[in-house]
């Protein structure tokens, strides 16, 4: 059941109905029996939802740092690059800066992260 309601909310999300996923996804959050990996997930969602609106960088971060707070989550290094997007974009280059060494001391083999790394290196004063 939990699994259905989170495809449909993804499906939502991808259709331009992105306030229909992020109640959704809230929702399932508060579901007794959802697994660690769907809460995971929806935090993820969420965050990477609210990323794309104005004046939710809190919100959004909130979400991702509940994925990120579980290094062991299967979804904890895409949620480490959309943190990295969400601070970058934001201004906040030095904490994005951190979260990515965060990100690559449990993911050293990440391509994306490497790259993000050299490119923060690259041009360390944009």
């Amino acid at each position: 059941m939990t699994r259905a309601v989170v495809r449909l909310k993804d499906i939502a999300d991808k259709t331009g109905r992105e306030e229909e996923a992020v109640v959704g996804y809230e929702k399932a959050l508060d579901l007794k029996h959802a697994s660690y990996r769907t809460l995971e997930y929806c935090n993820l969602r969420l965050g990477q939802i609210l990323a794309r609106k104005p004046g939710q960088l809190d919100k959004a971060m909130y979400y991702l740092r509940q994925v990120l707070l579980r290094h062991h989550s299967v979804h904890h290094e895409e949620a480490a690059i959309a943190a990295v997007q969400v601070l970058e974009i934001n201004g906040k280059r030095d904490e994005a800066l951190v979260t990515i060494r965060k990100g690559l001391t449990h993911h050293p083999d990440s391509q994306k992260l490497q790259e993000l790394l050299k490119r923060f290196e690259a041009d360390p004063g944009k």
